[in-house]
């Protein structure tokens, strides 16, 4: 226990409060609202987070930085056999095409309306590409399990009111099956080879649904 005398050798505390007159701020400590107002609000703009739509991400990326990889597609069953790179341009593209093929082959949609259209292939990057282009053509996609049941997956394209079907090669003879029972049913091969193209297709403007 400290002693009075002792505690009066004790170097003193410095104080908790400067002096207002003795304390100088320099420019560049400045608080930021005396900064012109283009600056401050041209710091403060973020993405804007939540709202954005999945296809114009794809968009965006794709003209600021085209070559960025997207995804990797493994060039066959084995992985030594390694991974093909995707870069945010070919997706874009491949996007775009999938959207022009819809709307060639399927047509445009009346405006306010959202129709349903199916895929079903291997488990691969086509479904993420398929959905990001229905929607820029105009439609909602359907994807369809392998493993329902010829009743059940009739009865899900009358609920949907689906009428056309994209499919992968492997999947062709049960999708025949399918059409046999529903004769207005379209069908249309997607192919992974052609999906990815080195060619460049114009986008399409995302419609207003109504």
């Amino acid at each position: 226990m400290l002693t009075r005398s002792a505690a009066h050798k004790l170097p003193n505390n410095p104080p908790l409060v400067e002096d207002s007159k003795q304390r100088q701020t320099r420019p560049d400590q400045q608080c930021s609202t005396n900064m012109p107002s283009s600056q401050t609000s041209s710091q403060r703009q973020t993405p804007d987070y939540g709202r954005r739509l999945l296809v114009n991400i794809v968009d965006e990326r794709a003209q600021a930085k085209p070559d960025r990889e997207w995804v990797s597609i493994p060039r066959s069953s084995d992985p030594k056999d390694g991974w093909t790179k995707v870069t945010y341009k070919q997706a874009a593209n491949a996007v775009n095409r999938v959207a022009h093929k819809l709307a060639s082959s399927t047509g445009v949609p009346a405006k306010g309306d959202f129709p349903t259209i199916a895929y079903i292939g291997p488990s691969d990057v086509r479904y993420i590409v398929f959905a990001l282009g229905a929607v820029k053509a105009g439609y909602k996609a359907l994807f369809i399990s392998p493993r329902n049941s010829q009743e059940g997956q009739l009865n899900l394209f009358e609920l949907t009111n689906c009428h056309t079907i994209w499919f992968e090669a492997t999947y062709k003879d049960m999708v025949q099956s399918w059409l046999q029972e529903r004769r207005h049913a379209r069908l249309h091969d997607l192919s992974l080879g052609r999906l990815v193209p080195r060619g460049t297709h114009r986008a399409l403007p995302i419609p207003q649904v109504v």
